[in-house]
């Protein structure tokens, strides 16, 4: 069924443009777009040339543009960690075979003799970014594009189709190799036969129909490697439709528990008040959506209470609602001013090419549109930072592997010339990306 008419909207689909520019996101202490500006003489890093280790000189570092070597230390930084602490001045990052192993003050960390050094001139180190809400990645270009922007982790929630979930893991594993992002996934959709996105798109689903089959499906999933349970609690409220089936409550508390029992949080499709409800009942760990009607004091605060994560996927409204000729964007971005402003937590995520059968420019790679939306719904840079990196990697599951810049974790890494804290529209141009230690390639204007 087409999106549009099935909607009530036009029947020939619209688009946004194909990005949105750097100078999109506002500088957070300025309502007014930000100025791309080249990075100055203090800001460039220092280049020397390597050093006759029979000279007299052989003790001088050698500091270079980007690593090299699989043993490096980002020297110079600033250190956003992704944790919403205070940024780290004159800081050094220590990397071993990809895994961070050293961060610090410069005066207080000891490198090794002749370890490489990556002079940064006081550019921003942060963790890299992660798409909590995206479909139709598995392709290994796309995932390096992804990466080169800096979005080092993407989290697959729903692989349309009729492909088998044994197919969907094992393409998993391979389309990821040295440059792309990681990539965690769902699967598909457990639900009731009729079930959303069945009930929409006439797209395939994982059917259950009591708990004892909840229960087998859930553990299938894990056997495969599932990093999280995707259900739905759609009615069919975004969709202007109702009655839509869902799970009953015995169901849906029966698979949240035999989730958690195989240590895999839950996210729930919802999108209306009374099913958000519901989920909230049944214990899921997050919601995919922002509600796209009006929320009630008690329903933020039960949010709030309960420690259900959000996932606005703003940039999805803003499509939708030129292909259907909604204008749900005013309600969802009001919806997230409410939760963040009562303490909820807030995950990044876009729902990348969530909107079958249309060609729909989501942003690839660093999610500005959806970073600027964030920021109009009073999101401080810092809270965006967050939302992105360690609030998004608990969300996927892999919060022990990445998302801050911590000993022991991934070197998932940004480096952007400036300060994001001040003009988030550094993020679209960073200097260099790293995963897993390794430069995933050059993103952003010759230098």
């Amino acid at each position: 069924m087409a999106f549009a008419a099935a909607c009530g909207g036009t029947e020939e689909a619209t688009t946004a443009g194909t990005s949105v520019p750097a100078s999109s996101i506002p500088a957070a202490t300025s309502t007014e777009p930000p100025t791309d500006s080249e990075p100055s003489a203090e800001t460039s890093p220092v280049v020397t040339e390597p050093v006759d280790p029979l000279s007299t000189e052989a003790s001088a570092p050698v500091v270079v543009e980007a690593p090299t070597s699989a043993t490096f230390a980002l020297v110079d930084a600033r250190v956003i960690d992704g944790t919403g602490a205070e940024p780290l001045d004159d800081a050094v990052v220590v990397v071993r075979d990809g895994v961070i192993t050293e961060v610090g003050l410069e005066a207080d960390v000891v490198l090794d003799e002749g370890i490489e050094r990556i002079g940064l001139g006081g550019a921003t180190v942060l963790p890299g970014f992660i798409n909590a809400h995206v479909h139709e990645v598995y392709d290994t270009d796309l995932l390096r594009t992804f990466a080169e922007g800096g979005v080092t982790t993407v989290c697959d929630l729903n692989r349309p189709g009729d492909i088998g979930i044994e197919e969907i893991f094992a393409a998993r594993e391979a389309v990821q190799g040295p440059g792309t992002a990681r990539l965690v996934a769902a699967g598909k959709f457990v639900t009731v036969e009729g079930g959303y996105p069945d009930a929409f798109f006439g797209d395939a689903v994982l059917v259950v129909d009591d708990v004892e089959s909840v229960q087998r499906l859930v553990g299938e999933l894990a056997d495969l490697g599932a990093g999280l349970i995707k259900t739905s609690f759609e009615s069919g409220a975004l969709f202007r439709q109702t009655g839509w089936p869902v799970m009953d409550d015995e169901m849906a508390s029966a698979l949240v528990e035999a989730a958690h029992a195989r240590s895999l949080p839950v996210i729930a499709h919802v999108t209306g008040p009374a099913d958000l409800e519901r989920a909230i009942d049944a214990g899921v760990d997050g919601i995919a959506h922002m509600i796209a009607q009006p929320m009630s004091g008690e329903l933020v605060a039960r949010v709030v209470e309960s420690g259900t994560f959000v996932v606005p996927t703003l940039e999805l409204n803003h499509h939708a609602d030129q292909i259907a000729g909604w204008n749900d964007s005013p309600i969802v971005l009001e919806n997230l001013r409410l939760l963040h402003a009562a303490g909820a937590t807030i995950v990044l995520g876009t729902d990348f090419d969530g909107i079958p059968g249309y060609d729909v420019a989501f942003d690839v790679g660093m999610p500005v549109r959806e970073i600027d939306l964030m920021s109009h719904a009073g999101m401080s840079p810092m809270e965006i930072i967050v939302a992105a990196t360690s609030n998004a990697a608990t969300a996927c599951n892999v919060e022990t592997v990445t998302g801050t810049v911590e000993v022991g974790k991934a070197a998932d890494l940004v480096v952007v010339d400036g300060d994001p804290l001040t003009d988030l529209g550094t993020l679209a141009d960073p200097r260099f990306v790293l995963r897993d230690g390794a430069v995933t390639g050059a993103a952003g204007r010759d230098r």
